[in-house]
């Protein structure tokens, strides 16, 4: 029973070390490009370079949103 117990336990720990493996820096590099692109659009309907369009400030701000809470 105690081997058993071993056992678990390290393959519990491979397995979390093996999940812990993601890339935070990756992650939030792609979290500000699309904040970024999300921000763009705003930045340019307030200096007038485009047209104003309430559809996509709303994507934008939901995106900034999102990112903001993650």
């Amino acid at each position: 029973m105690k081997r058993f117990v071993a056992v678990a336990l390290a393959l519990a720990c491979g397995v979390t070390a093996v999940l812990a493996e993601t890339d935070p820096i990756a992650e939030r590099r792609a979290l500000m490009k699309h904040d970024g692109e999300a921000a763009k659009k705003l930045f340019d309907m307030s200096k007038g370079k485009i047209p104003f369009d309430l559809a996509a400030v709303k994507v934008a701000l939901q995106t900034l949103n999102e990112g903001a809470t993650k």
